[in-house]
């Protein structure tokens, strides 16, 4: 079983973020009726909201931020 990078080098604050994105991510992806293939449509928005909520100044990726 590999290792992820991502996981492997991030501590347990990068891994509550990630987790709370995930989470976020998910319901996104619910309200807009579960569609395949959108991963970015609705990882983006989620990771925008939970680092904003945070106090973490995020830039929108693009012009249908955020998602409402």
């Amino acid at each position: 079983m590999g290792t992820n990078t991502l996981f492997a080098t991030a501590g347990p604050v990068e891994s509550i973020v990630e987790h709370e994105i995930r989470i976020r991510a998910y319901e996104i992806y619910k309200r807009h009726g579960s569609r395949e293939g959108h991963e970015l449509d609705n990882w983006l928005p989620a990771e925008y909201e939970v680092l904003r909520q945070k106090g973490i100044s995020v830039a929108p990726h693009n012009k249908r931020f955020p998602y409402r």
